[in-house]
């Protein structure tokens, strides 16, 4: 495939879809309840709203803890680590708009940074719920690009003893950009759902 052909180009949608073990990766994707332990920080003074949210949060998939120190939080590698972080109570150092995006510049993944305004706990607990659900759909969808990318990899070794990438309709690193662009976060968590939506988007190919 030309370097240059735009991915829009793509025309053999058939075979494309014939690569991917479909039956494979829904037999992966089906046994999975929920896709990883969510770690989330609570900054604030005490551990109380930490406690009051975990009573009213319903998954079990869930490892909280309570710093009351920022630059000590920070120091450990919180921002690194969590996958949520809410700023509960003010601290002297700096403001917590300050604070936020200290956090984001020094994480490594799509960090999300909750600040509560002493509003109800059922309001930050559904805040936390929808971060949640947001990574969620994130992680559902690259597991599902990633599947697909493999299998369809392991089925062309198997056809041609070994990949040959500009001998395949659309390269691996194309492909899956393709699948990544298609697969919005509106998505539903299930991976069944996000699997049925990329199965949907590679017999679209045009």
């Amino acid at each position: 495939m030309n370097k240059n052909t735009p991915l829009s180009s793509v025309s053999n949608d058939r075979a494309i879809a014939g690569e991917v073990n479909w039956k494979e990766i829904r037999k992966n994707l089906s046994a999975i309840p929920c896709l990883y332990t969510r770690e989330i920080v609570f900054l604030a003074h005490s551990d109380r709203t930490m406690q009051n949210c975990l009573k009213l949060l319903e998954s079990k998939n869930l490892a909280a803890r309570t710093f009351n120190n920022f630059n000590a939080a920070l120091r450990i590698g919180i921002a690194k680590t969590a996958d949520i972080i809410v700023i509960a109570d003010e601290f002297a150092a700096a403001s917590n708009t300050n604070f936020t995006k200290l956090l984001r510049l020094r994480a490594s993944q799509d960090l999300q940074v909750i600040t509560w305004n002493n509003s109800s706990i059922d309001e930050l607990v559904l805040s936390i719920q929808n971060s949640i659900s947001s990574i969620n759909r994130m992680e559902t969808k690259k597991l599902v690009i990633e599947k697909i990318v493999e299998s369809r990899a392991s089925s062309n070794r198997l056809k041609h003893g070994e990949l040959i990438q500009n001998k395949l309709p659309i390269s691996e690193n194309d492909f899956r950009n393709l699948l990544h662009k298609k697969l919005d976060d509106n998505l539903k968590d299930e991976p069944e759902m996000i699997l049925a939506k990329a199965i949907s988007v590679i017999k679209e190919l045009k």
